[in-house]
């Protein structure tokens, strides 16, 4: 009997600890769904920043994609980057083609020529139907379509294999741009060159001195717990183009995150319009 009790005992301890360390995730999630207990928002209104372009009508990455977002002036264009073997920079998420092109191979080892002549037939923003052909741009052909662009260049090297962060900085001149970076390192080497150029660093890295924010995957990392613990700016982003960012992006402003990185431009500025006009 005495050791019956004792097994509940146990079970009911380990139990309790359980629910006690998973009530803030599941609180987190009650406010994500319903709004519940979000404070109003103090800092200044949400930055909107469009994911690899305007997915909405191109290919992500695409120069007709970050051309299109430009003409819909938000505060930003996210960018994704890896670098050729011939040293070419160029606006690509993936460090291979094999996903969105009619390509293969790592483009750190592939020369210009090659990746010049893949043509995107996949991915985010990509449309079977299309008439067009799209070609994966340089970072300077895509920059010399922005050059009238007001907004932020967030040039994001998470996903680079190799590339040098400072070399960017020459080729930016006369332009607003923040770079995300892959560690300390990389924005520890652009302060060196341009200590004017925001870095920003994986919220799940170590920052550095040099970290001038963070980024978070808005359904991971963008809980209001973790927001209010860290010491610089958040920028948050949802990872799947056809998810529904409302929620996401209505906790972002409660919890002043600095800026939202959306699949949806469109949409996501008329959200913010609608924060705004309902905001006391």
């Amino acid at each position: 009997m005495k050791a019956a009790r004792a097994t509940t005992v146990a079970l009911l301890t380990v139990l309790a600890v359980v629910l006690i360390a998973a009530a803030p995730r599941m609180w987190d999630r009650i406010q994500l769904e319903t709004g519940w207990g979000l404070p109003e928002r103090v800092g200044p209104p949400l930055l909107i920043i469009g994911h690899h372009g305007d997915l909405d009508q191109f290919p992500e990455n695409s120069a007709e994609s970050i051309w299109a977002a430009a003409a819909l002036q938000p505060d930003g264009i996210e960018i994704d980057l890896n670098q050729s073997a011939s040293g070419t920079w160029y606006a690509f998420h993936d460090p291979t083609l094999d996903r969105t092109t009619n390509g293969a191979g790592l483009i750190a080892a592939l020369a210009d020529e090659i990746i010049d002549s893949a043509i995107i037939d996949a991915g985010p923003g990509f449309k079977p139907n299309s008439a067009s052909a799209f070609h994966i741009p340089t970072l300077q052909t895509v920059l010399a379509g922005l050059t009238g662009f007001s907004g932020t260049i967030y040039l994001d090297l998470q996903h680079a294999e190799s590339g040098d962060a400072a070399d960017l900085v020459d080729g930016v001149a006369g332009m607003t741009v923040a770079v995300i970076c892959r560690s300390a390192a990389d924005a520890a080497a652009i302060k060196a060159r341009n200590p004017e150029i925001e870095t920003i660093l994986s919220v799940t890295l170590a920052p550095g001195p040099d970290v001038d924010g963070l980024i978070a995957e808005a359904s991971l990392h963008g809980s209001p717990g973790l927001i209010a613990s860290l010491r610089l700016p958040v920028i948050a982003y949802v990872e799947q183009a056809g998810t529904d960012e409302y929620t996401f992006m209505r906790r972002a402003w409660a919890t002043d995150v600095k800026a939202f990185i959306t699949n949806h431009l469109e949409a996501a500025l008329a959200m913010r319009d609608g924060f705004l006009a309902s905001a006391p």
